[in-house]
C-alpha cells in the first residue's frame, strides 16, 4: 500500500510484527550453547531464540522468521549498548551515513547554483493543471489487515482467511470496526487509529485495495480483499471530489517541482552525454561479491578496478564499497540477487552522482562546517527518536546489574511487549549500519536451521501429557525448569 505499511516494507516479512516479540534475551558472557546472533559482547543462543519463538503460536517455523528475529535483536541490542555508553549518542561513528548525506547536500548545492527553472506559477497555469491533472475523487477508508507470512503454507493461509471472515461477520453483526481494527489489525500505521487511512486518491494504494475501496459507498464493508500485504477488510467512511481552492497550494507546489525536475533532467543529460558512461562487462560479479561481503578487504589493484568509466574518470570497486558500507542488510541482499539490467542501472546512477560531485567541486562548491554539524546532529536525532519510540532511552541499571545485563533485560522486555501487542516495531534500516560496524554484530547462518529444529522439537513436546496449552516443555536433561518462562536496488546515494 503506501507509507502506512512501510514497517513491513523495510523489514521484508509480513510475519515480523509477531517475530520481534520473540527475541531480545541475550547473555552477557560467552554462552556454552550454540549462538544464533551476537551484538557487541551480548549473545542470543539457539535455545533462547527457539524457546522465545515458541511462545508465538501463530508464528511459522521458518528460516526467514528466525533470521528476522536475529536481525532485530542485534539492532535493538546495539542501540541499547550505545545508549548506556553515551546517552547523548554523540560517540556513534557515522562515517558511511555522513558521507552519503554530504554527497547529497553537495549535489543540492550544485542544483541551486547552476539550474535555472521558471518556477513562477500563474493563475492560468494553475487552472489548466487543475483541468488536466487535478485530483479526482478521493475516499476516506478504514481497514483491518491480517498479514500472511511469505512462506505460508495453504493451511496457514486458510486459517488467516477464516480469521478475516470471522472479523467481517462480527463487523456486519454490529461490532465496532475501529475497536476490532485496534485489537486485530497487523498494520501498525493505522491500527492505533482504528484502521483509519485518511483520504486517498487513485494510484496511492496497491491495485486490489484501490479497486475495492473505490467500489464502496460510505458505510459499506468490503468482502475479504487480498493484496501483497495480506488480507484486508475495508470500510469507506467518506467520498469527496476536491474543488480548485482546496488543492490550489498542492497544485502550485507540484507544478514548481515538475519544472525544477525537468530543468534538472536537462542539466544532467547535458552533463552525462559527453561523459559517455560505459559499464564494464565484469562489473556485475564484483558488485554482487561486494554486496555479499561489504567488509571484505580490497587490494590496491582490486580497489582501483573500474566498474564504470566516463571521459574524465571512473567509478571503481572502492567507490562501490563505500556506497554499500552505508546500506542496511536488506538492501545488500537485494543488490546481490538483482539481475544484470538492474545492476547496470544502479551503476549508471551512482556514476552520475560522481559526475555531479566532480562538477560541484570544479565550481568550488563545498558543504560548510556548520552544515556538516547540522547533518550529523540530524542523524543522531534519528537514533534518539528511535530509542524513545522503543523505550530504550529509559534503560536503568538495577542493583547488582552490569550495564550489559541492563541492556539484555531491557531489550527482552521490549520484545516481549511487542509480542504482546503493547509495543510497535521500529525498523532501524540504514541506522543499523554504523552501530554494527562500530560495536560488531554477526548472524550465524549455520545456526538458523538449528533454531528451526529446536523450535519444532519444543512445539512437538508442547502437546505432551500434562502440558497446558502454550507451555514450553524442555527436553529431558536440558536443565531448563518446566516453568521456564522479526526494493528495489538503490538508484544512487
Amino acid at each position: 500500500m503506501r507509507k502506512m505499511l512501510s514497517v513491513r516494507t523495510v523489514i521484508g516479512l509480513v510475519a515480523l510484527a509477531f517475530v520481534v516479540g520473540a527475541g531480545g534475551c541475550g547473555d552477557t558472557h560467552r554462552p556454552d550453547g550454540d549462538v544464533l546472533a551476537t551484538a557487541g559482547d551480548l549473545h542470543l543462543t539457539v535455545d533462547e531464540a527457539a524457546q522465545l519463538l515458541a511462545s508465538a503460536e501463530d508464528l511459522p517455523n521458518s528460516p526467514e522468521v528466525v533470521t528476522a528475529l536475529g536481525e532485530l535483536w542485534m539492532d535493538y541490542t546495539l542501540l541499547g549498548v550505545a545508549l548506556v555508553r553515551d546517552p547523548t549518542l554523540g560517540q556513534i561513528e557515522l562515517g558511511p551515513l555522513m558521507s552519503q548525506q554530504l554527497d547529497q547536500e553537495l549535489v543540492f548545492r550544485l542544483r541551486d547554483e547552476v539550474i535555472q527553472a521558471d518556477t513562477a506559477i500563474s493563475e492560468d497555469d494553475l487552472r489548466q493543471a487543475f483541468e488536466e491533472d487535478g485530483p479526482g475523487e478521493e475516499v476516506r477508508a478504514r481497514h483491518i489487515l491480517l498479514g500472511i507470512s511469505e512462506g505460508a503454507d495453504p493451511a496457514e493461509r486458510e486459517r488467516t482467511r477464516e480469521a478475516a471472515e470471522s472479523l467481517r461477520q462480527r463487523i456486519m453483526g454490529g461490532e465496532s470496526f475501529a475497536s476490532l481494527a485496534q485489537e486485530h489489525s497487523d498494520d501498525p500505521g493505522s491500527a492505533q487509529d482504528g484502521g483509519d487511512l485518511g483520504f486517498f486518491g487513485r494510484g496511492m494504494m496497491v491495485p486490489p485495495f484501490e479497486e475495492a475501496a473505490f467500489s464502496l459507498e460510505p458505510g459499506e464493508i468490503s468482502e475479504i480483499v487480498e493484496s501483497p500485504f495480506g488480507l484486508h477488510i475495508i470500510r469507506v467512511e467518506e467520498r469527496r471530489t476536491p474543488d480548485f481552492e482546496d488543492v490550489r497550494g498542492e497544485l502550485e507546489e507540484e507544478l514548481r517541482m515538475t519544472r525544477l525536475m525537468r530543468a534538472e533532467s536537462i542539466y544532467v543529460a547535458e552533463l552525462e552525454e559527453p561523459a559517455n558512461i560505459q559499464v564494464a562487462d565484469d562489473a556485475f560479479d564484483v558488485v554482487r561479491e561486494l554486496a555479499e561481503r561489504p567488509d571484505s578487504r580490497l587490494s590496491g589493484r582490486a580497489a582501483r578496478q573500474a566498474l564504470a568509466t566516463y571521459e574524465t574518470g571512473s567509478f571503481t570497486a572502492a567507490d562501490f564499497r563505500g556506497f554499500v558500507a552505508g546500506q542496511p542488510e536488506g538492501i545488500l541482499e537485494q543488490i546481490a540477487a538483482a539481475p544484470d539490467a538492474q545492476l547496470e542501472a544502479m551503476l549508471r546512477n551512482l556514476t552520475r552522482v560522481q559526475l555531479l560531485k566532480a562538477e560541484a567541486e570544479r565550481l568550488g562548491l563545498t558543504v560548510p562546517d556548520e552544515e556538516r554539524q547540522q547533518i550529523r546532529s540530524e542523524l543522531v536525532q534519528n537514533y534518539i527518536e528511535a530509542a524513545q519510540l522503543l523505550g530504550l532511552d529509559q534503560i536503568e541499571v538495577r542493583d547488582g546489574e552490569s550495564d550489559r545485563e541492563a541492556v539484555a533485560r531491557s531489550v527482552r522486555e521490549l520484545m516481549e511487549g511487542i509480542l504482546a501487542g503493547e509495543r510497535n516495531v521500529i525498523p532501524m534500516a540504514e541506522l543499523s549500519v554504523p552501530l554494527r560496524r562500530q560495536f560488531g554484530a554477526e548472524m550465524r547462518e549455520e545456526s538458523i536451521s538449528d533454531v528451526v529444529a529446536r523450535l519444532a522439537e519444543i512445539r512437538g513436546n508442547a502437546g505432551a501429557p500434562g502440558a497446558a496449552p502454550g507451555d514450553i516443555v524442555p527436553p529431558p536433561g536440558s536443565g531448563v525448569p518446566e516453568e521456564a518462562p522479526a526494493p528495489e536496488v538503490p538508484e544512487g546515494s
